[in-house]
């Protein structure tokens, strides 16, 4: 039988989703591990956050701090892989897996919606609402996203505000930028509504370090 990870701890604290009152319950690490995708040592013992029942699998390295809170609609399994996060609020049907990492920020969708953030993705003191999905390698910063939006490949967006204001439930607006690597571009300061944002130019990352594609609306990190 596998060692579990953590225990439950304490009386449960109510947390309201949706109209629906949800129980959420502190954690506490029942042995040492290192999260993979950050190198945080979590020790035996230390507290963690508040979750949903199960919301946390055992398995993997993925742990939330005990500063952050995790209030899924169902009793199933939400935070997977080698996931972390850190003083975040994520509320609603979300999964968050792989190897990405929620810090500083605000994850809330309505009934019947699906957010995901997965692979290793980044979502750093930003709010993002409704069904968006983020992956890849992609980065959001003091970003606000809500809608339908689709944000992945090497993108790194920066106090950017993406909305999806669309009423066609099947049309989702995607951010998909590819440079050299990863964090060769950012979008940085940019309001983007309903339209698609797209750079799949594979020779882009062929280019010469001095001579790198010109992108409107891009800012290249120094």
């Amino acid at each position: 039988m596998q060692e579990k990870k953590y225990e439950i701890v304490g009386r449960p604290i109510i947390e309201n989703l949706n109209g629906r009152q949800i129980e959420t319950y502190r954690i506490r690490a029942l042995k040492d591990f290192t999260n993979k995708s950050t190198g945080i040592k979590v020790k035996r013992g230390e507290f963690g956050g508040r979750i949903s029942l199960n919301a946390l699998s055992q398995d993997g390295t993925c742990w939330i701090d005990e500063d952050s809170v995790f209030v899924s609609d169902d009793q199933g399994i939400k935070i997977t892989g080698d996931t972390y996060v850190c003083h975040s609020e994520i509320k609603g049907n979300i999964l968050l897996s792989d190897m990405a990492v929620v810090s500083w920020s605000k994850l809330e969708n309505a009934k019947d919606l699906y957010m995901e953030i997965k692979e290793q993705a980044r979502v750093v003191d930003s709010e993002v609402f409704g069904n968006a999905k983020i992956a890849g390698s992609a980065q959001l910063g003091k970003c606000f996203v809500s809608g339908q939006v689709i944000i992945d490949g090497q993108s790194f967006l920066e106090s950017c505000v993406v909305r999806n204001i669309s009423f066609d439930k099947e049309k989702f607006i995607t951010i998909r930028l590819f440079g050299r690597e990863q964090k060769d571009y950012t979008l940085l300061d940019k309001k983007i509504i309903d339209e698609d944002f797209i750079v799949n130019d594979v020779d882009a990352k062929k280019s010469k370090k001095d001579n790198p594609p010109k992108l409107k609306g891009f800012v290249r990190i120094k």
